[in-house]
């Protein structure tokens, strides 16, 4: 089974459905996921109008909620917020649990690298290089 961990992504879905990509982070741990969630809302809501930021606000201050985001994840299941932007646009964040292949990590073999190789000490008598002005 491969090890589990959580893609974050803000988008902003502009009017006619163009869906920008905002920011993304993956972390291996669900709390984790819904605090870089929070955080990303928190850094947008004061750029938001009156409504908006008391809703985000509020969605902030919900403990309970950030509760079941995190058992959600833990379940397999996403986790999604979602606010309205001036324009009719909207910005969601979205965390869910996905599969990664990991690079490297216990039993893995490592290359070793090449042994040095001991070269002779300069003679005392040098020869002049096929390079050289001299």
């Amino acid at each position: 089974m491969l090890p589990r961990a959580y893609w974050c992504h803000a988008d902003q879905v502009v009017p006619g459905s163009i869906r920008i990509p905002l920011s993304s982070l993956t972390t291996t741990a669900p709390g984790e996921a819904v605090e870089w969630v929070r955080e990303s809302v928190r850094t947008v809501a004061p750029l938001l109008d009156r409504e908006d930021f008391h809703s985000m606000w509020g969605w902030l201050g919900d403990h309970r909620a950030m509760d079941v985001a995190v058992v959600a994840l833990r379940q397999g299941r996403p986790y999604a917020f979602t606010t309205a932007t001036p324009g009719d646009g909207l910005l969601t964040w979205t965390a869910s649990p996905v599969s990664v292949l990991p690079l490297a990590g216990p039993g893995c073999l490592i290359a070793a690298p090449p042994p040095r190789t001991t070269a002779a000490p300069p003679s005392s008598t040098t020869t002049a290089s096929p390079w050289s002005t001299a």
